[in-house]
């Protein structure tokens, strides 16, 4: 069985080398053909815990290709998953990758057979059934659900252990147009055995992956109003949390005081559906909430600082952890980045480190900080260090100044 995967970024290299290291004959498909030739000589374009050895493995068992073409891939695939972008521009989520993507399939798709695309990418509701099935009907001169599948089949991974989500998800859920998703469901029950998986019609999910993000966002922003009251107040927020966390309705996921969320996902799915309920005529108070929490936290984590060396103007401080979540180097709308902007602005010296994500983060700082090429360790020259990423190094770090861990 061939599995074509469109978009080689933090989704689909992760799920092509999974699916390759579990014996599947994997084609990547990529518009960046500098990319497309780093992954076939072996090396990944971003840091993931396991992925780059994962992907040595499959390229020297040769279960996984790499290609900018269409026409070399998608007529010998039986599934094909697209996984390219849908940034949040103009007040919505772009669709034009994902609408090229389907366009070059139908173009290629072997019209003898029955294969499936899925989509992983986020959509919006209603886009597989009034955009995207239309789209693949007109390129094959063929049916939805008659003679191909189209499925909505988002992903609910964490980046820093996205092989683990994609090969021991919770649930798989499949939204399907045309009731086409049964081949679909055959292939995850063979990729993940008793897994259980989902049927549901596309529009359903559509909307599910938003507000399942936006709810984890908002539990975010809920656990730092609390860690800001408790802070506030003299009370240790964790003690609270860490019973909150035993309650069952409740779990303790996501449950922890810190710094703001970020990353591509949450952002922008919560700003996607704050657009949409208001288009639909309902009130998206709650999520306003959630994202106006997130937006303002950076300036209280900063107020803090402040408040425990005397101000900021002038004070040498060093900021550990640049990616927006430890395990990997993605800086996108990281609270770290936004801190050191922040506490820039204020007038302090900042010194950063992170294990993997100096270069990335250079690209937006450049030489407004010092880099450092590994953490302090008792130096009395800073102020005060902040761990801003709860990399597991950073953990027993010694430090003879101010410490200051929002994280705690």
């Amino acid at each position: 069985m061939y599995v074509s995967i469109i978009g080689l970024g933090g989704v689909g290299l992760n799920f092509a080398v999974s699916l390759a290291d579990k014996g599947y004959n994997v084609f990547g498909i990529d518009i960046d053909r500098k990319k497309v030739e780093a992954i076939n000589r072996g090396k990944s374009p971003f840091y993931e815990p396991s992925l780059e050895e994962k992907l040595i493995s499959a390229m020297e068992k040769g279960l996984l290709k790499s290609t900018t073409s269409y026409e070399e891939a998608i007529p010998k695939s039986k599934f094909i998953f697209v996984t390219v972008g849908t940034p949040f521009v103009q007040n919505t989520l772009d669709m034009s990758y994902v609408k090229r993507a389907v366009s070059a399939i139908g173009k290629t798709m072997d019209t003898g057979k029955f294969q499936t695309v899925a989509v992983r990418s986020t959509l919006l509701p209603w886009v597989s059934e009034t955009l995207l099935k239309p789209i693949l009907e007109r390129e094959t001169g063929t049916l939805c659900g008659e003679d191909f599948g189209l499925c909505y089949n988002p992903e609910f991974l964490a980046r820093g252990k996205a092989i683990e989500d994609i090969t021991h998800p919770d649930f798989v859920i499949i939204g399907e147009a045309n009731n086409s998703g049964g081949e679909l469901k055959k292939f995850y029950e063979d990729f993940l055995g008793s897994t259980p998986i989902i049927r549901a019609p596309a529009k359903d999910v559509e909307l599910l992956k938003l507000v399942s993000n936006a709810y984890l966002a908002t539990k975010i922003s809920f656990a730092n109003s609390v860690g800001e009251t408790c802070d506030r107040a003299g009370v240790d927020a964790n003690e609270i949390f860490s019973v909150l966390g035993m309650d069952k309705r409740i779990s303790s996921k996501f449950l922890k005081k810190g710094m703001s969320y970020g990353g591509p996902c949450f952002p922008r799915d919560l700003s996607a559906l704050i657009a949409f309920v208001r288009e639909i005529g309902c009130n998206p108070h709650l999520f306003e909430a959630t994202e106006k929490i997130n937006n303002e936290h950076t300036a209280f984590i900063a107020e803090q600082v402040g408040k425990k060396i005397g101000g900021i103007k002038n004070k040498h401080i060093v900021v550990l952890g640049l990616a927006y979540k430890p395990e990997i180097d993605d800086v996108t709308n990281s609270a770290s980045i936004k801190l050191v902007q922040e506490l820039n602005a204020q007038g302090a010296k900042i010194s950063v480190y992170d294990p993997k994500a100096m270069e990335e983060a250079r690209k937006i700082l450049g030489d407004t900080v010092e880099y450092l090429v590994n953490p302090p360790r008792g130096d009395l020259s800073y102020d005060c260090c902040i761990i801003a990423t709860p990399w597991k190094e950073f953990e027993k770090i010694q430090f003879s100044g101010t410490l200051i861990n929002p994280w705690r």
